[in-house]
């Protein structure tokens, strides 16, 4: 279901893409969820990298001791994405970072792993993982509770924790050196909330937060995104919080007026956000979500 979205979102890449360069194409050869698809990768400067495939997108950072990777996706895509890193570097793997706990994202870390890659995600993941286990699922060999810096020499990377927002466990990785930070699903750019609308797991208030203190906390400049490509400005981040505050707001209006249950959905509208890639096709699953927040606290 999550294909829908993601097709306008990989033509939103060009532009959103700011003037970094492609260093690096391969036919395309690995089947995908999303198709077949090869492997891009854009050079961010100063030892940032990051490089999409099958719909998905990661980064790594290149220090003089190793290599950070952040989500490896899958046991195909991971090994396009090392074969990339390789064409950049030789030096060895030191860092995997699961952005959250969602399968679609972690489930490639066993490349990594045979690389000597140790993997890190926020502790809140962990009883995600155990509960919901899944053979190419490597568990994290370490965790932290708000924030983690690894150092690659000369190079540095900050694992955030900001509270819950896509999940109650979403690394915001931070380069601070190229004020640039990841953020997986949270914020896809210029666009409504994905997953054919509906933000299953999400916590709906708590993601106004989290990004509100993102942005108060974080001095960074560029964000790269989960999925589509490859760079958006700061105010991506900014759009989608005020979209998500939007969306809480309109619904409890038309609770507040006493609109019937069913006709909630289909009420709301958010014209200041009508831009926006899949507004048409998801406010009104969007807005069903809020609804169940609002009805039953989750």
């Amino acid at each position: 279901m999550r294909t829908l979205l993601r097709t306008p979102i990989l033509a939103l890449s060009v532009m959103l893409a700011f003037t970094a360069c492609s260093t690096a194409q391969q036919p395309a050869s690995t089947a995908t969820p999303f198709g077949t698809l090869s492997a891009v990768t854009t050079d961010l400067g100063d030892g940032l990298y990051t490089v999409s495939a099958g719909g998905y997108r990661t980064v790594f950072l290149v220090g003089d001791n190793g290599v950070l990777v952040g989500d490896p996706i899958s046991t195909p895509i991971a090994k396009q994405f090392l074969s990339e890193i390789r064409k950049v570097t030789s030096k060895p793997l030191l860092y995997v970072v699961y952005s959250h706990n969602h399968w679609d994202h972690v489930l490639g870390g066993q490349v990594f792993k045979d690389e000597g890659a140790e993997i890190w995600s926020h502790e809140a993941c962990l009883p995600h993982f155990y509960r919901n286990s899944h053979p190419d699922l490597v568990l994290p060999d370490r965790s932290y509770e708000q924030k983690q810096v690894l150092d690659v020499g000369n190079a540095k990377a900050e694992l955030l924790y900001h509270g819950p927002n896509h999940s109650d466990c979403s690394t915001h990785l931070y380069f601070p050196a190229q004020k640039i930070v990841h953020i997986v699903d949270t914020v896809q750019p210029y666009a409504v909330s994905g997953a054919g609308g509906r933000m299953n797991d999400s916590y709906p208030k708590q993601f106004v937060a989290s990004l509100q203190k993102l942005e108060d906390e974080v001095p960074f400049e560029r964000m790269v995104p989960g999925h589509g490509g490859p760079i958006a400005p700061r105010d991506a981040v900014t759009n989608r919080r005020e979209y998500q505050q939007g969306l809480l707001d309109a619904v409890k209006a038309e609770i507040d007026k006493g609109t019937p249950f069913g006709e909630i959905p289909g009420a709301v509208s958010l014209p200041q956000f009508k831009d926006l890639l899949g507004y048409d096709q998801y406010l009104a699953a969007n807005a069903q979500r809020i609804l169940i927040y609002y009805t039953i606290g989750w």
